[in-house]
Order: structure tokens, then sequence, then C-alpha cells
């Protein structure tokens, strides 16, 4: 976790992914009329950005991330992290192949 908490702190999130991220954290706070910061707090944000997790496994350690907001937005969330890695030429991540991966969806 300290390696983790080093490259967020360093700056490490990606900023095209963090903006994607933001975009959709602000469609979603606006279709539940509800601030952004109760979607996600941009602590979890930057954290998606800088660790890139591919499978809802990986999502569960990310702070502000539970059991509930994981099975709300973790599929959308994924999404657009993989549809970035894609774009970038990143591959999906350890042979993931689905944002579903890790939790018998």
């Amino acid at each position: 976790r300290a390696v983790e908490s080093a490259a967020i702190q360093s700056g490490g999130a990606d900023g095209s992914l963090l903006t994607a991220l933001k975009a959709l954290r602000t469609t979603l706070a606006k279709a539940q009329r509800q601030p952004a910061y109760v979607i996600f707090p941009d602590r979890t944000l930057i954290e998606l950005a800088s660790l890139k997790p591919t499978t809802k496994d990986q999502l569960v350690g990310i702070h502000g991330i539970g059991e509930a907001k994981l099975k709300r937005y973790g599929t959308a969330f994924l999404d657009v992290i993989l549809r970035h890695r894609l774009a970038n030429g990143v591959d999906g991540g350890a042979g993931s192949g689905s944002a579903s991966t890790g939790t018998g969806d």
C-alpha cells in the first residue's frame, strides 16, 4: 500500500484517465441528483487513475470502494479504465477479458 500511496502523492495519476473518470462520476451524480463526491471522492478517482485496476477484486483495495459501491459502480468505472488502456495500447490486464471478473456476476 505504501507504493500505491507514493504513486498517488507523486502525481502518478494518468491525467486523461482521471478526466474520463470524473466525467463518468459527474454523469452518474447528475442522473442520481447527488453531489459528485457521494459517488466517489476525488481521492478514489486519483487512485483509480494511478493504479488502473482491471478487475472488481482489484477495486476492493481502493479507498472509498466497499461492497455497495463496488456493486453499484464497479463495472462502469472498470469499463472506462479498460477502454482507456486499450486506446493507449495497454492490454486489458492479466488476461481479465472482462470488467466483471472476480465477482461471479
